[in-house]
């Protein structure tokens, strides 16, 4: 580069020198010492080298806080979805045991039924079982239920709302001589509810089915059958372990 610029320079020269001119201006510019830009520019360069350095740390710095913290985020994902499974897992596949005393009243008057129910908890919000029971209706017969007994808890935790279905048939019972039955019996049993569980304790109310029959020999010795319905407002109180 350095020869082929002193090339240059000697050619204008001679040219300045046999046409008695001055040397042009192209021929200052060649002379022009270009060393001096190229190191003037050797900062500016480093700038932009360290410029993009402090780029390609900043974005490494962010790509690692970024993976950390979806690391964090499923971590704790994870262990929140361990707890709500050890507690499913505490609840669900134990047996269950519901005494409950129920106020039945309506418009024949009221009595009291005393329930006990043994069943299984399926999941952790649904279980079924059996029971069995006693109503004082002395209207003229009692009444002894068995029943399924499926429940559906609303939410997790020890306090919450729950769905109840009741159903089967009860058997007639009757205590007092002085009734003329010839042949009495139970039939169809439903009640439904809805209700609240706090600790071991529930509080519901619903709806009592029963039906029940009698059959006794009138005075000409006609047989009368009496068919009976007891429709009646429930509020029950109940204990579970």
């Amino acid at each position: 580069m350095k020869l082929c610029k002193t090339l240059l320079l000697t050619l204008l020269a001679g040219l300045a020198v046999l046409t008695g001119t001055t040397a042009s201006p192209a021929a200052a510019f060649f002379a022009r010492d270009f060393s001096n830009d190229t190191l003037a520019t050797a900062p500016e360069q480093n700038k932009y080298n360290s410029s993009d350095e402090l780029f390609k740390d900043n974005r490494a710095g962010l790509f690692s806080d970024s993976i950390t913290g979806q690391l964090s985020d499923s971590i704790a994902g994870q262990f929140d979805n361990s707890k709500d499974e050890t507690f499913d897992e505490s609840r669900a596949g134990q047996f269950v045991r519901h005494i409950t005393a129920d106020l039945l009243t309506g418009t024949g008057g009221s009595t009291l039924r005393l329930s006990l129910t043994l069943g299984y908890q399926y999941t952790d919000r649904f279980s079924a079982g059996i029971g069995t029971g006693y109503a004082f209706y002395y209207d003229p017969v009692d009444l002894v239920p068995v029943y399924l007994d499926l429940m559906y808890l609303l939410g997790h935790g020890s306090n919450t709302a729950f769905l109840q279905l009741k159903t089967g048939h009860s058997y007639s019972v009757v205590l007092s001589n002085e009734i003329n039955s010839e042949r009495h019996r139970g039939g169809f049993f439903f009640q439904p509810a809805v209700g609240v569980r706090i600790g071991g304790l529930s509080l519901s109310v619903g709806f009592s089915l029963d039906h029940a029959s009698r059959e006794q020999v009138g005075f000409f010795g006609q047989v009368i059958r009496e068919k009976i319905s007891f429709r009646r407002a429930q509020m029950g109180i109940g204990f579970h372990f």
